[in-house]
């Protein structure tokens, strides 16, 4: 009867073993750090004077607006989200600048596109947006390549298309 028990026991701890949720609850498993949540922070340091503080930084927001992209609400708002940090590593410092709207045309840009639009109503040509950019661009490469077929389309030459 006890090698029964002892037995019944084993086999059961055998097969409770192979099951996920058992093993991560008594400590069988182990989780491994998420290496895109590891965020480097520089040390904190105290200031000679208290006087001469800089002013604090309001948050940076992330891509999708958010104030805390990772989730950390310990986060530092003068640190980049770790998305931006990545696209500056890969793409490069110039490539992430923000994208323009009307109010970030600086002062030497409005007078470059006055100049432009000067010289170009000198010339007797108007600025105006093509209505159908779209059918312009489609129309000049159909004439640039003509009808040729791909070499794909001449090995289906029994479909039309």
């Amino acid at each position: 009867m006890r090698q029964r028990l002892i037995l019944s026991l084993a086999a059961m701890g055998v097969v409770l073993s192979g099951c996920d949720g058992v093993r991560k609850t008594l400590g069988l498993e182990r989780d491994p750090p998420d290496e895109f949540a590891v965020v480097s922070r520089a040390p904190i340091s105290l200031p000679p004077d208290f006087n001469t503080l800089p002013t604090p930084q309001t948050p940076k927001h992330g891509h999708d607006g958010k104030k805390d992209v990772i989730g950390a609400p310990d986060k530092r708002p003068q640190e980049d989200s770790p998305q931006l940090k990545a696209q500056k590593t890969v793409l490069g410092q110039s490539s992430v600048l923000p994208i323009p709207h009307k109010g970030m045309i600086t002062a030497g840009e409005r007078a470059f596109i006055q100049r432009i639009d000067q010289s170009l109503e000198a010339q007797g040509i108007a600025r105006d947006s093509v209505p159908d950019v779209r059918g312009a661009v489609d129309q000049e490469t159909h004439f640039q390549t003509g009808n040729k077929k791909s070499w794909v389309q001449e090995l289906l030459f029994w479909q039309k298309g």
